[in-house]
């Protein structure tokens, strides 16, 4: 199963865009570690993924699948492609495109 988590964006300053998000748009830090932190807005349930250090090119949907081979299979069937595949500790995961070149970020692992 594969499931939409957040939308994703990167960190040329990573404290500094978190201030920026905390303050303006009244989210939460829900998970912070060195690789990311989440960010909730504890109105509309929304959560903003900010990666530290530039992992994708453009604000992103993120998914969490409990099989990433077969993600990697259904995103080649219906026109994506794979751009890049990394592990990071026990996470496991793909910066893809979809069908028009819109960017995603697929993993497998704990988040």
């Amino acid at each position: 199963m594969t499931n939409f988590t957040d939308t994703m964006i990167s960190a040329k300053n990573y404290e500094q865009l978190i201030a920026f998000y905390t303050g303006f748009a009244n989210f939460a830090i829900a998970e912070k570690n060195d690789n990311f932190v989440l960010l909730k807005n504890n109105i509309t349930n929304q959560v903003l993924c900010i990666t530290n250090g530039i992992s994708v090119g453009q604000p992103s949907a993120g998914f969490k699948t409990d099989d990433i081979i077969k993600s990697k299979e259904t995103i080649i069937h219906l026109g994506g492609k794979v751009l890049k595949e990394w592990e990071r500790g026990d996470m496991k995961g793909m910066n893809c495109v979809d069908s028009e070149g819109n960017e995603l970020l697929v993993w497998q692992g704990n988040h």
